[in-house]
């Protein structure tokens, strides 16, 4: 008996009708009219299947909200995917002739760049004078 009652303690199995607990309550099974024992046995059931309810759906939302940032994660992790293999792409995929015609290009912009500097650094107001 100091089993059925321990285990009769749970909102879930007062309230299913396989435990035993339901038709084991103070006043027997709810067939009638309700006993005001079995109406407060009721009313603290509600009561818990509310707050497991409220809880239920609070990990919902939290649920709701991680899968979204998993979801954002996910975008974003697919777009810098896409982005390297469009890099290394080019990369591999280069041609060498216009490389190295860039390459040339490129050094002899670097080149007049430094006789430009070069020259604006020798000017001073001295060999005006």
């Amino acid at each position: 008996m100091r089993r059925g009652r321990r285990r009769c303690r749970r909102a879930a199995d007062r309230l299913d009708p396989r435990s035993g607990c339901f038709n084991a309550g103070p006043d027997g099974s709810i067939g009638g009219p309700l006993s005001p024992t079995q109406r407060t046995q009721l009313e603290s059931s509600l009561s818990a299947l509310d707050a497991a309810i409220a809880q239920v759906q609070s990990r919902q939302v939290a649920n709701g909200l991680k899968q979204q940032q998993v979801d954002q994660v996910t975008d974003q992790l697919q777009s810098r995917s896409d982005f390297l293999e469009t890099f290394v792409a080019d990369i591999e995929d280069v041609n060498i002739a216009e490389a190295i015609t860039r390459l040339q290009n490129d050094q002899t912009a670097l080149e007049a760049s430094y006789r430009a500097f070069s020259s604006i650094a020798d000017l001073s107001l001295v060999r005006f004078i």
